[in-house]
């Protein structure tokens, strides 16, 4: 989420606790109804936006995360394999499958998705025409199940981001008319209303008003602290 985005959530964060805090509740609940029920539509909404912007988040995360660990678990298997069939052909002077072989972890998962699917499947053909002859490496046709498995776990997590990225969007655009909601609440109604308890309950009023202030983060070539930037005027 942006960080103008960020701020003005911890603006109606804090706006809401304000008005619910047990301290003013007496002074709200003798104020208009209809700010109490606007109060009440702020809490949904900032319940709301809050839901949202962990929606926007996880699209930004889980693609790369579940990538990540695709690429692992293969990189992994596929090392394992190789490790294996290098010992064998080292012993038994097969050469050039040795030289092919002979990979360190790094380099197993070393380059683009397209490359390490191609080394994996070498790795995996390799095996398979060895197999009989790896008995004594403890290499087995279920290593050989769990490495084609993984290829293809990690070659079906490649389209995931395209998905994501949709659903990300669609967040986005979701927080954008939450946002120009909660404009519209705050401003057009919980402010025009706030001024009916400047005299009548002037604690609340002012720490509401205070409440209604956006703190936004410093750039850090000033050297100052954050700037406090007021939303609307409250009366």
């Amino acid at each position: 989420m942006k960080a103008a985005f960020n701020s003005k959530l911890a603006m109606a964060r804090t706006c809401r606790d304000t008005i619910s805090g047990a301290d003013y509740q007496q002074a709200v609940q003798a104020g208009p109804k209809a700010f109490q029920t606007a109060a009440d539509e702020l809490a949904d909404l900032v319940d709301l936006i809050t839901e949202t912007a962990q929606a926007q988040e996880s699209a930004k995360t889980s693609a790369s995360g579940d990538r990540n660990e695709a690429l692992r678990l293969l990189g992994d298997c596929a090392f394992e394999l190789a490790s294996s069939l290098h010992a064998y052909c080292a012993a038994n002077e097969l050469n050039d499958l040795a030289i092919c072989t002979d990979l360190s972890r790094t380099n197993v998962t070393r380059g683009t998705a397209t490359t390490v699917l191609n080394r994996c499947r070498d790795i995996q053909k390799w095996v398979t025409d060895n197999l009989d002859s790896l008995a004594d490496y403890k290499v087995t046709q279920a290593d050989l199940t769990t490495l084609k498995n993984r290829i293809k776990t990690f070659e079906a997590v490649q389209t995931k981001p395209r998905t994501t990225k949709a659903a990300g969007k669609a967040a986005t655009r979701r927080l954008e008319a939450q946002f120009a909601k909660l404009d519209d609440l705050l401003i057009r109604r919980l402010d025009k209303l706030a001024v009916k308890f400047k005299e009548a309950a002037p604690e609340f009023y002012e720490a509401y008003k205070a409440s209604r202030s956006i703190v936004q983060p410093s750039s850090g070539r000033s050297g100052r602290g954050a700037d406090v930037l007021p939303v609307a005027k409250a009366a």
